[in-house]
């Protein structure tokens, strides 16, 4: 069974892994909102099943905090709710549908990945039915959710924002605990960087993340401080014309108080740096 920690009256999160991407719910006292549906239908079946027991409400809301597939391939057990998203990542989930994750594509993805046959038995790609730019807000009797676009991780990523219980659903824009993955095309760490000073701005008492475990404020600060320092260095780098393969990721690069996951960081670098250079040579 899906386990949900309940970290407030209304909120609870599922952070143990089983949907990969963190996926939470809001008890909105009439009905049920969901935060992102995870990477196996199988498993957000039954995480709605478990939300709908506990709270004795249905679920009439799902809410899509950005593209990525960890975090909406779980999106077709909640077809008949209201998905809501930032318009950029209903266009982005929509690219993915008709490229990455097309029909025959999924088949070759099963083919090669034989433990994910039971997952992702029968995976359609469901997108979302309303959309939004900048600003959603959810209202359901006494309950409002802000659902914001502020971009960074992705160009879509969103947080939502439950102020009565002083908890924001960061998803994604936060990896607790956990190196980030900013390789995305659509990453941009100063963009990021604007993202997580915002969330900060709200001064909730509960951050829950899109990977990692439950936590606070001080968790963003300590992103914040590492992201400033990566992108001021390889912006330095540009600068000096050092070529990228000339970057040693164990020297040249600021500490991180975690694991350091050597593809992610990879990865990281050489987005950082081209995206970084492009923006200077406009």
């Amino acid at each position: 069974m899906v386990e949900f920690i309940k970290i407030t009256p209304s909120v609870y999160a599922h952070v143990m892994g089983e949907t990969r991407g963190n996926v939470a719910f809001i008890n909105l006292r009439t009905s049920i909102a969901f935060i992102d549906s995870g990477i196996y239908p199988t498993v957000a079946k039954e995480a709605r099943k478990v939300a709908e027991e506990t709270t004795g409400l249905k679920t009439k809301y799902l809410i899509i905090t950005h593209y990525h597939s960890d975090h909406i391939l779980g999106n077709q057990v909640f077809e008949d709710c209201k998905i809501i998203s930032s318009k950029d990542t209903y266009n982005l989930i929509k690219k993915d549908a008709e490229e990455r994750f097309s029909e025959d594509n999924i088949k070759k993805y099963i083919k090669e990945n034989p433990e994910l046959r039971d997952k992702w038995k029968g995976l359609r790609i469901v997108l979302p039915n309303e959309t939004f730019e900048e600003k959603y807000i959810l209202k359901e009797g006494e309950k409002t959710l802000e659902i914001v676009q502020v971009g960074g991780h992705t160009k879509g990523s969103s947080y939502v924002y439950f102020k009565e219980e002083e908890v924001v659903i960061v998803s994604d824009l936060l990896f607790s605990e956990t190196f980030p993955y900013a390789g995305d095309e659509t990453s941009d760490i100063q963009q990021w960087i604007k993202a997580l000073q915002i969330i900060k701005k709200l001064q909730p008492n509960i951050v829950v993340p899109g990977h990692g475990p439950i936590t606070s404020v001080k968790e963003i600060d300590t992103y914040i401080h590492y992201f400033e320092e990566f992108a001021e260095k390889i912006e330095k780098y540009v600068k000096e014309d050092k070529p990228l393969e000339d970057i040693n990721i164990e020297k040249d690069l600021p500490s991180f108080p975690y694991h350091v996951d050597e593809t992610r960081i990879k990865m990281m670098v050489e987005h950082v740096y081209h995206t970084i250079k492009g923006k200077m040579d406009k």
